[in-house]
């Protein structure tokens, strides 16, 4: 059996896992300017195909295309691409379907795979993505600053208050500048995603992505119950996109 690497290139870093069929064999991430450890993994597994998200821009990811085909032997290399509808399973609600982010579209992707109800999918990244599906349909979203926005605008916006690495995990008030503003910024994160998700009704609920963790701990449980934690739903609507067929006839 061949091995693959799934791909998920986003805003701030890059993040793969190798697999043999279901088998992960290792996990990995590193940032753009390290793309080594990347090559380094290629040649460690001898992998021989690749399926790739990409929202880092037309330039990353065209060197990110000769990197792979540099250490992937054949042509077995595949980026996914938003579409208008995914089979009988997912309609896109964008006018410009191939607008939507592809991390958006594969995370729903896998999500619609995992669960027949109306369903909400959070991704808790660089940037927050709220995305609501009913009945199969898409029905659009939201898209906001996430935590390391957040973060990095308050320091460019004030002249004496720094923040680097800041505890967002508790929300009570702080009693130092440092810690009032990381528990502000928590607040804030945490609020608007709760209002987000107030605007439309849905049974499950997704979570991916950085921060998703932060969410889950302090989400309304009164509100939301049927709550599943995914850290690979961008890579996991990689295989449901291409599917086995596609890995095995390349």
């Amino acid at each position: 059996m061949r091995c693959w690497i799934d791909l998920d290139a986003g805003n701030s870093s890059l993040k793969w896992r190798v697999r043999k069929g279901d088998a992960v064999l290792s996990r990995g991430r590193c940032t753009y300017s390290n793309l080594d450890m990347l090559e380094r993994e290629l040649v460690i597994h001898e992998v021989e195909g690749a399926l790739v998200s990409c929202v880092s821009g037309i330039g990353f990811e065209n060197e990110l295309r000769k990197l792979l085909s540099r250490s992937i032997r054949g042509e077995a290399i595949a980026f996914a691409k938003a579409t208008k509808q995914f089979g009988d399973e997912l309609i896109n609600a964008y006018l410009a379907p191939e607008c939507l982010g592809i991390d958006r579209w594969l995370a729903l992707l896998a999500s619609r795979r995992k669960t027949d109800k109306d369903f909400c999918v959070v991704d808790c990244g660089t940037a927050i993505t709220v995305d609501f599906v009913c009945a199969g349909i898409h029905c659009g979203g939201y898209i906001s600053p996430g935590l390391p926005l957040l973060t990095k605008a308050v320091n460019r916006g004030t002249a004496a208050v720094r923040v680097n690495d800041g505890d967002f995990s508790k929300v009570r008030p702080g009693v130092s500048t440092s810690e009032c503003v990381s528990r502000g910024v928590a607040q804030l994160f945490l609020g608007g995603i709760n209002r987000m998700l107030s605007q439309f009704p849905f049974e499950d609920l997704f979570l991916t992505g950085g921060d998703a963790n932060l969410l889950f701990d302090n989400i309304d449980r009164t509100k939301y119950s049927n709550i599943t934690v995914v850290p690979d739903l961008v890579l996991d609507g990689l295989v449901v996109m291409f599917g086995s067929d596609f890995e095995r006839d390349a």
